[in-house]
């Protein structure tokens, strides 16, 4: 039987909701009318969670992460799918999440299997987590897989832990000097103009540029905050096209170290996805299909259709990459000396291992370059600032001996 959401009150000031299974939507109502409740919206809950109140739901893959290795614990530990999905429901801290648990608790109850109703709530489970799972079910072996799945996400969060890390001082030296320069321009030199007027001479270059400049955003500010939403909001237009994705992912390649931090980060999950898929029992097409949905560079992933479609023919991955101007060399030998020994999966997770170590390598010799270079910009801002606001002040000294 379907399970329903239901919103009642319960008195004029009252109003309480939950779930009910039961066989229409017609006998929830009739049941909360016989306990004196009176029914307010009464929802299909697989329908509702897939439409309008999916939309709403904040879960995080932390979350999804946890609830991974707790559920396949808790299946390893000899409880059956339903009492480990009930366990869960109950002692998951995310009230939101514990409730499409429960969600997913019921309909497995029904019969549906747990990849089938994980499907129901894209918006929460991936296509990659659903194919494992799917594959994990029909292989007798979801326990490992959902272990498996729970190393990659956790290894994943790791990764972008680190990175997040190793960028939070730069971001804030950036910050901080837009800041400074900002008040120094906005609020301290116009103070400073109507002293250098009374001076009764002509002010030196820099002095004068710098007030030319700092009238100018005084008067033009709401210009220049006009122009720049218009450029994020033209930006983030142009984001949500496919040929505009695929511009700015083609610049960000040709920066130099972002691109190749860029590349290092794509191949790292690439592999890692791509293996984890392999050794779930996932079929090679099915994979690849996956995995190219996950890449986040259109550039790559406008490749890996094209090399979809040449394995669809007949030719093999490590060939086909190999082909491909984006993929380096060690990466199509490695996954080449994978397909002839039969253990390709192995090779794409040391691939993956590389090149996590490679993000990391690269991010902090960036954030190693960055930070003085962040330093010696804002002091070299700051200090032609202050110079030319001083300049007035000696040449009134020299004029005086």
């Amino acid at each position: 039987m379907p399970t329903y959401i239901y919103k009642a009150k319960v008195s004029p000031q009252q109003v309480i909701d939950g779930t009910m299974t039961a066989d229409s939507a017609s006998a929830v109502i009739a049941r909360l009318s016989d306990q004196g409740y009176f029914p307010i919206s009464v929802e299909e809950e697989h329908k509702s969670t897939t439409g309008v109140t999916l939309k709403k739901i904040k879960i995080s893959q932390k979350d999804v992460g946890l609830f991974t290795r707790q559920l396949s614990d808790l299946l390893e530990g000899g409880l059956s799918l339903y009492q480990a999905l009930d366990t869960l429901s109950k002692q998951t801290a995310n009230k939101t999440f514990a409730r499409v648990i429960q969600s997913i608790r019921d309909r497995v109850k029904e019969g549906n299997t747990l990849s089938d109703t994980l499907q129901e709530y894209p918006k929460i489970f991936e296509p990659l987590y659903v194919s494992m799972v799917r594959s994990g079910e029909t292989g007798g072996m979801l326990d490992s897989v959902l272990v498996r799945l729970s190393e990659f996400s956790e290894k994943n969060q790791e990764l972008r832990s680190k990175v997040k890390s190793a960028l939070v001082y730069p971001m804030f030296l950036a910050c901080f000097g837009v800041l400074t320069v900002t008040v120094l321009i906005g609020f301290v030199v116009p103070k400073l103009t109507g002293i250098f007027s009374d001076f009764g001479q002509a002010l030196p270059l820099p002095t004068r540029i710098l007030i030319g400049v700092s009238h100018f955003i005084g008067k033009w500010w709401w210009g220049l905050a006009l122009f720049f939403v218009a450029v994020a909001v033209v930006v983030r237009q142009q984001g949500r096209t496919v040929e505009g994705r695929l511009m700015f992912d083609k610049l960000r390649l040709r920066l130099p170290v972002v691109g190749g931090l860029t590349l290092a980060g794509e191949f790292a999950g690439f592999s890692r996805t791509l293996s984890a898929l392999f050794e779930s029992g996932v079929p090679v097409l099915k994979a690849l299909s996956i995995v190219t949905e996950t890449l986040g560079n259109e550039v790559l992933r406008k490749e890996m259709k094209t090399i979809n479609e040449k394995i669809s023919k007949g030719s093999s991955l490590g060939v086909c990459m190999e082909e491909s101007p984006y993929f380096p060399l060690v990466m199509t030998n490695m996954i080449k000396i994978g397909e002839k020994s039969g253990s390709v999966e192995k090779s794409l997770l040391k691939v993956a291992d590389s090149y996590d170590k490679e993000v990391e390598r690269m991010t902090r010799a960036f954030t190693t370059l960055i930070e003085p270079i962040l330093i010696l910009s804002l002091g070299l801002v700051v200090g032609c600032v202050v110079i030319s606001m001083l300049l007035p002040i000696f040449n009134i000294n020299l004029a005086v001996k």
